[in-house]
């Protein structure tokens, strides 16, 4: 489309430029990311500064702005693209791409430079160039003149400076984050709050258990992790701790296991991933780095006989009983909830004399909290929600926001026909006497279904595919992916952000989105290897990232103090998922600053609020505790932020 057809202001219909510029209002600039040039180094103040000032009388808060290979200027405005004007000689400032793999790459690197090499061949099938890493690194590799890495353990890598056989300008490393994480105390949670007048704590039913005094603390603790151990002896050293993230439940069990240690005694401390190994390990080294440490699973090193302590990953415990070494008399059980399914059952052995479990939300979909964990821990001896935890001051306030995208023509006829189907297989199930029966919720008893034979079994699958597709086409909105391009400057602006993601795949075009706008960003999920999760934490922690994209890993256990942004891109009828998320974020700062936690949904579908179902109970737990409640409209922007 030629820019003659159409004036400043107008809807565009056309496809959007490849060049991306940012336009800012203080000072008035028009900046291209992908060297970091402003339009007045290229053109000159006089020519650059009248297109800048119409640019901002059309989007008067700055923004993201794409440019053709024509000059023609883009931005989006309430969902729409929407034309600005023709940059000036801007034909000579667009990239070739000479048809080559070599060239795709320069090309990819220069619209997300420091990118892995899993990054860029993502990008590249992404669009449309199916390639895989080894035909990635023969090119890299090959042409070491053309492109340079970095010295960490799993490469990022950039055009060279100097010439190519290209035209693309080299590029400029992704922007760096405006301050750098800071350095929480290593020896002290206390000093988070002054001491406060214990509460009664939540008591389970009574267990034939001998109450024990609490011993004098090793560790500083805060007012409710003080209760926490003292609620636990009181109730013979049997009992669940139910806090909301962020508030500081592993100091709890390190105290635990201290006083073990102090006995003679051995504890095991339980955990559902490797991750959470690797997190404990360093809280042991940190905070009582005397103790000898064992690992069961995982890194699997050390000897459990001889450690004060050993760290087992589940999967491991249930073959091995850590409960039979001699002295082993105390068992942490970290997100507790876990080991009510039946694999893991196992691993909660009988030799155990002491028992801690520790849980942000003792929550399950069966029946296994009833028939197993309480039980066998006694039940729970203390709740701390959000209301105590911002009172007390243990976590950080916290400001949620609720933006909403909407979907195009394409996007909707799927949504409705998706949603067709659903209901008419539901239909079909109550019309046949299938549902109701059985115990639990509706999608667990579909699922219990999809192996009946029969127009039974057929309905089930139709109901749990559908259900699956529309939770995919959800995920990948063009509107949801649009809204992450646009809070880049938000997340710019964050001490580290998480997004929250349905999938793989999405938590990977979510990085790229934010990269290609000048955010270090990267993904987090399962298909990546250990030493590349590895540097992903380290670079968020160290401030080498400023964000991470991840569907799962980061919804449980995973410790980010420093972030203060989180934005959840996919509706959960999990309130436990919601409040795991949220506690991602509100860890308390050290500078007491707030937080903000932002919901993308789609409006006018399951994912809105407004369908009782979504987030299932998560409003009402936290919509009095957050400082603030932001609601947005469709066509919102960065800048009501």
């Amino acid at each position: 489309m030629h820019a003659p057809m159409i004036a400043p202001g107008d809807r565009w219909t056309g496809e959007r430029g490849e060049d991306r510029w940012r336009l800012s209002t203080s000072p008035q600039t028009l900046t291209r990311l992908s060297d970091d040039v402003p339009l007045t180094e290229i053109v000159g103040v006089d020519a650059a500064l009248p297109l800048v000032i119409a640019f901002l009388a059309i989007r008067p808060g700055g923004g993201r702005v794409w440019v053709d290979g024509e000059g023609n200027a883009t931005t989006q405005i309430d969902g729409h693209d929407v034309y600005l004007g023709t940059l000036t000689a801007a034909a000579a400032l667009a990239h070739v791409d000479d048809g080559t793999l070599r060239g795709a790459i320069i090309r990819a690197l220069t619209s997300t430079p420091h990118s892995t090499v899993r990054e860029i061949a993502f990008q590249l099938t992404r669009d449309g160039q199916p390639t895989g890493r080894s035909e990635v690194n023969q090119v890299l590799y090959g042409e070491r003149s053309v492109f340079t890495k970095d010295d960490s353990t799993v490469p990022r890598w950039q055009v060279a400076s100097g010439p190519t056989d290209s035209s693309a300008p080299s590029p400029q490393p992704a922007r760096s984050p405006r301050s750098r994480r800071e350095v929480q105390d290593r020896d002290t949670y206390a000093h988070l709050l002054e001491p406060e007048p214990s509460a009664t704590p939540v008591r389970a039913p009574a267990v034939a258990r001998a109450a024990q005094q609490a011993p004098v603390h090793v560790l500083d603790l805060m007012s409710w992790q003080h209760e926490a151990i003292a609620a636990w002896y009181a109730s013979g050293c049997h009992g669940i701790i139910e806090a909301v993230t962020g508030t500081g439940k592993t100091h709890v069990g390190l105290e635990a296991v201290a006083h073990a240690a102090a006995r003679g005694e051995r504890s095991t401390v339980l955990v559902p991933s490797v991750d959470l190994q690797d997190q404990w390990t360093a809280r042991f080294a940190s905070f009582l780095p005397d103790l000898r440490v064992a690992w069961l699973g995982g890194r699997s090193s050390g000897n459990p006989e001889s450690a004060d302590v050993t760290i087992a990953v589940v999967n491991s415990a249930t073959k091995t009983d850590l409960s039979a070494i001699p002295r082993a008399s105390l068992i942490v059980a970290d997100e507790v909830h876990r080991y009510g399914a039946e694999g893991f059952q196992v691993a909660l052995r009988v030799g155990y004399e002491r028992r801690l479990g520790l849980t942000a939300t003792l929550e399950r979909t069966d029946d296994a909290i009833e028939a197993v964990l309480n039980p066998y821990f006694g039940g729970t001896r203390l709740v701390v929600g959000f209301d105590r935890a911002i009172r007390e001051k243990v976590v950080a306030p916290f400001r949620l926001v609720m933006a909403p995208v909407t979907m195009n023509d394409e996007e909707q006829a799927e949504y409705d026909d998706l949603s067709q189907k659903i209901s008419t297989a539901i239909r079909a199930l109550r019309s046949q006497g299938a549902l109701g029966g059985g115990g639990g919720g509706l999608l667990q008893q579909i699922g219990r279904l999809c192996g009946a034979p029969g127009r039974v079994g057929h309905a089930a699958r139709t109901a749990t595919g559908s259900m699956r597709d529309r939770r995919r086409m959800l995920a990948l909105l063009s509107g949801k992916l649009d809204a992450i391009e646009e809070l880049s400057e938000v997340v710019a602006a964050s001490q580290g952000a998480v997004l929250f993601t349905q999938s793989k795949e999405v938590a990977e075009e979510a990085t790229i989105r934010l990269r290609e706008w000048g955010v270090a960003a990267s993904a987090l999920h399962s298909g990546m290897s250990a030493a590349e999760r590895g540097a992903a934490l380290r670079g968020l922690t160290s401030g080498d990232l400023q964000a991470l994209a991840a569907p799962k890993l980061l919804d449980e256990g995973i410790d980010l103090p420093s972030v203060d942004l989180g934005i959840v891109m996919t509706a959960s009828r999990s309130r436990r998922q919601m409040v795991q998320r949220l506690g991602r974020v509100i860890r308390r700062k050290a500078d007491g600053r707030p937080v903000d936690f932002l919901i993308l949904y789609a409006a006018g579908t399951v994912e809105d609020p407004s369908d009782e179902g979504v987030h299932e109970g998560f409003f009402d737990l936290v919509g009095e505790v957050a400082t603030h409640r932001l609601e947005l409209e469709p066509g919102w922007t960065a800048a009501q932020l």
